[in-house]
């Protein structure tokens, strides 16, 4: 009884429904959401195979390694927010991407190129520093995608969730490629590519 009337959104047709969908500027966003995930999820969906190849670890030391991941990405997604609404979301989006890159690309080259008991001590916190950039991603895509149509933020915004769901799969199928090939520690420079290619689109 004490709180106040919401004011009902206003009516969006269906019509406007399928043309923001049909908008370039929607689908390239829309890309760059599926792809970037589809590089994460190519290395995150294997990450015990890739640990216990790449520095010996296995058992609680994984799940150590995750903790460190989760405390990364809870800081990554609290300070995106701040930062896009300082700079610009497309800024920070850009700044993730070129860091996704460096970060794939330094764990596979490490993995592959270091002994395990060398490589453990720069692929775990490379990975704590992934969480951070990482999930610096969804708060700034999210901020993004409803400039483009703020009246239809909750079309665009559902049809952003659909592609990051979209872009986990096709990265853990990606991943599953590589894996097969018995070449676990080339995670890196296949999620790598991925992001490198979102970095294409979003420009």
């Amino acid at each position: 009884l004490t709180l106040a009337r919401v004011k009902p959104a206003a009516h969006v047709t269906l019509a406007e429904r399928i043309a923001i969908a049909r908008r370039p500027d929607v689908l390239a966003t829309l890309a760059v959401t599926v792809i970037t995930l589809a590089g994460a999820y190519t290395v995150y969906s294997y990450l015990a195979p890739f640990l216990q190849q790449t520095a010996h670890l296995g058992g609680d030391a994984i799940a150590l390694v995750l903790f460190m991941f989760g405390l990364g990405s809870t800081a990554g997604n609290f300070l995106s927010g701040a930062t896009a609404d300082r700079i610009g979301p497309r800024r920070v989006i850009a700044g993730v991407l070129v860091g996704l890159v460096g970060i794939f690309t330094a764990l596979s080259f490490v993995g592959t190129t270091l002994p395990a008991d060398s490589a453990r001590w720069i692929v775990v916190p490379l990975i704590a520093l992934w969480g951070f950039v990482g999930f610096s991603f969804p708060a700034a895509q999210q901020a993004y995608i409803v400039t483009l149509a703020p009246r239809l933020a909750p079309i665009t915004l559902s049809l952003n969730a659909s592609a990051i769901y979209l872009g986990a799969s096709l990265g853990a199928f990606l991943g599953s490629l590589v894996v097969a090939r018995g070449a676990v520690a080339e995670l890196g420079w296949v999620a790598a590519a991925c992001e490198v290619t979102a970095l294409v689109v979003l420009q």
